[in-house]
């Protein structure tokens, strides 16, 4: 069973093994969501994909939360698959990264994060761009267009 001291989940016998409250803000069901989906994939061949990931979140709870979804893929071998529009969720993922993984990495050393950047250059064609964890953090820092 799963209790929060907050009540935001908590075990309910008679209804089932959780109950939800369904008062509290969306952030907070952003959240949970994205833990139980994760805990939900199946270790060693798993998927789990994020459209909008910084949906109903508070910049504030950005990192933590991408530093539980990358000590989770790692622990279970997960591959993450994320879409954002967000700058913050970027600086985010950087910071998150470098408290999970060390150092931030270039092409050639990191097999943990990529960033694929997909742009239309005209009607018939597409152009991607593929950043590391370093060539994300440099691209940041120097207000590059990566989302």
């Amino acid at each position: 069973a799963i209790y929060s001291s907050i009540n935001r989940i908590f075990p309910n016998e008679k209804i089932g093994p959780l109950m939800y409250d369904p008062i509290q803000g969306s952030g907070v069901n952003s959240v949970v969501n994205i833990i139980f989906k994760l805990f939900s994939v199946r270790p060693k061949i798993g998927i789990c994909c994020f459209d909008k990931i910084e949906n109903g979140l508070y910049i504030d709870i950005q990192k933590k939360l991408w530093e539980a979804i990358f000590k989770l893929a790692k622990t279970f071998d997960i591959q993450i698959f994320a879409t954002t529009h967000s700058h913050d969720t970027l600086w985010a993922v950087t910071e998150a990264y470098k408290k999970v993984f060390g150092d931030l990495k270039s092409d050639d050393e990191d097999e943990e994060f990529r960033l694929f950047r997909i742009r239309k250059d005209d009607p018939e064609k597409f152009r991607v761009s593929t950043f590391s964890s370093e060539g994300l953090h440099i691209a940041l820092k120097q207000n590059w267009e990566v989302r």
